[in-house]
């Protein structure tokens, strides 16, 4: 709602994550949570002023997957939620004469359960017997997001504020703060921005403070442009409640520098030479990676273009990957990437790209993937990305044991892992008119994963194993998954908008062995019949009917 020409009110109800588009099928087995872009229409609309170097706000985080409360040992869930149901959420946004942003976002969620099951156990005849029961894993809470930011030097720089606050019923608080800039010179030919920020909430069941800074020197002008990054975390420094890490507790020098030619010569019309240094470091002063990348970028006359990328990763170690174990070491690695991309102002685009990775204990990663784009008319566009990736590695986490039984884990366990994913991505937009149009988006997932010669580590600080039995259970996995959604969006007055989305997503994780994409891909999309029974009756298919107004 438009309060004047600089200022406007936004309000929602229960913004569902499957409004707009699905996220995409993956297979992640490190210790990093994936980034999602947002796609919820209100979170969207105006959150360029929200964004900060750091990330204190991640919008995800309203109506994610419950989970604060985590099941007690021994309970079973039966079924679980897939997102927080948000009560309510209201934003205001706008700008001032003396060229002051602001913003304020305000959220509740509702209280989530998990129907879960207990095995329990008769006083009187040592029976068991199953109990059933409903279990509090997320609280009812308020979101709370402000921000502040003001135009300095003729509006081409800024300095700002943002604090977050999460609040939980009869659960721990969490709270952020920061202040950012950005500072331009010489025609913008310079920049010099970054944000100091703090946090106070709850690590390792203890309120801790924490501190983070992120400050970058630019060149941005000329044949020759560079950049000079600093950034270092504390080690209680924790944003996840609303925002957004990677990972606390360490510190990251960077330096980028780049050529360029952006006149005609030769067959080219224009080159780029880039050099990237880099180290991180936690502050125990261990080193967590060292390399250098050298990438070329050269656009041709006929205005394709051809990328070369090569990096090299010396050896480092890793602090997480035992989770919560001691430290292993990483071997020395190397890769290279090349693509080369089409004219994209042609009826039919698109670029292929390979990928390879190899490091010195055996690990090697092959990834080929593609993507063409038809647009016959300005109305409509369909595109398709297929991707393809074989990994072997020598050495993947399995599982942490507790040999002696006491109370800490004693037995880190790793196997080699040999996995390959395909995955195709649909996308298709038609556009009726300037107010109406209709996107349709698909993807079938594969991917698949089989384990050998399981080991533990020999000892810490090393890249060094002995041979271990396993776990019991086998960790192969075979996924296989259709995410697909169309969405009609109508905007029948300037401002307010109406979407219908259609979305479906079925998974299924049962018959572990081959990788066999030709008769999971058959199975899936030619024998339509059989798409539930094939793809399991895991899953869910919805309607969502949604206002923007």
């Amino acid at each position: 709602y438009g309060l004047s020409s600089n200022m406007s009110l936004n309000a929602t109800l229960n913004p569902d994550f499957g409004q707009v588009e699905a996220d995409p099928a993956e297979l992640n087995l490190s210790v990093f949570e994936t980034f999602q872009d947002e796609r919820r229409p209100f979170f969207v609309a105006d959150g360029e002023a929200f964004k900060t170097p750091i990330d204190l706000f991640y919008s995800r985080r309203i109506g994610r997957q419950p989970g604060y409360h985590s099941l007690p040992d021994g309970h079973d869930a039966l079924n679980e939620s897939e997102s927080t149901t948000i009560l309510g959420a209201a934003k205001l946004t706008g700008k001032t004469a003396s060229k002051t942003t602001f913003g304020l976002l305000t959220a509740l969620t509702a209280k989530e359960y998990a129907r879960v099951e207990t095995t329990m156990v008769r006083e009187v005849s040592g029976e068991e017997y199953q109990e059933r029961s409903d279990f509090l894993v997320e609280p009812r809470t308020h979101f709370l997001v402000g921000r502040v930011k003001q135009d300095i030097l003729a509006g081409n720089s800024h300095v700002g504020l943002l604090g977050t606050a999460v609040q939980r019923d009869r659960a721990r608080n969490a709270y952020t703060g920061g202040v950012d800039w950005t500072l331009k010179w010489r025609d913008n030919g310079y920049t010099f921005w970054g944000q100091f920020a703090g946090s106070r909430a709850t690590v390792d069941d203890q309120r801790r403070g924490g501190l983070g800074n992120m400050a970058v020197l630019s060149k941005n002008s000329g044949w020759l442009r560079g950049e000079l990054w600093w950034e270092a975390y504390s080690r209680h420094f924790e944003i996840d409640d609303l925002g957004f890490q990677w990972r606390s507790d360490f510190y990251n020098p960077w330096l980028w520098i780049q050529l360029r030619k952006e006149e005609d010569w030769a067959i080219f019309r224009r080159n780029f030479y880039n050099f990237n240094r880099w180290g991180t470091w936690n502050f125990d002063r261990t080193n967590l990676q060292n390399g250098f990348d050298f990438n070329t970028h050269h656009q041709f006359k006929n205005y394709w273009w051809v990328h070369f990328d090569y990096y090299h990763m010396w050896r480092s170690f890793d602090d997480l990957d035992t989770r919560g174990g001691p430290l292993i070491a990483r071997p020395a690695s190397d890769g290279f990437e090349i693509e080369l991309e089409s004219d994209d102002r042609f009826m039919v685009s698109g670029w292929v790209e390979y990928e390879w990775e190899d490091n010195s204990a055996g690990s090697t990663r092959r990834e080929v993937s593609g993507s063409i784009r038809i647009r016959p008319t300005s109305r409509f566009e369909i595109s398709l990305r297929p991707r393809y990736s074989w990994n072997f590695n020598d050495a993947q986490w399995v599982e942490n044991f507790d040999a002696d039984a006491d109370g800490e884990n004693d037995q880190f366990v790793y196997g080699e892992l040999d996995s390959q994913t395909l995955d195709l991505t649909t996308r298709a937009n038609i556009l009726f008119s300037r107010d109406l149009s209709l996107e349709f988006y698909v993807q079938p997932f594969i991917s698949a994963g089989q384990y050998a010669n399981f080991k533990e580590l020999a000892q810490p600080r090393s890249y060094s194993f002995v041979a271990h039995p396993g776990p019991e259970e086998s960790p192969d996995f075979r996924n296989r998954s259709l995410h697909s959604n169309a969405v009609l969006r109508w905007e029948y007055k300037p401002g307010s908008t109406l979407f219908i989305v259609w979305s479906q997503f079925r998974h299924d994780d049962s018959d572990l062995g081959a990788f066999r994409p030709g008769y999971n891909l058959r199975r899936s999309f030619v024998e339509a019949q059989l798409l539930v029974e094939h793809l399991g009756r895991d899953g869910h298919t919805a309607l969502d009917v949604a206002l923007s107004c």
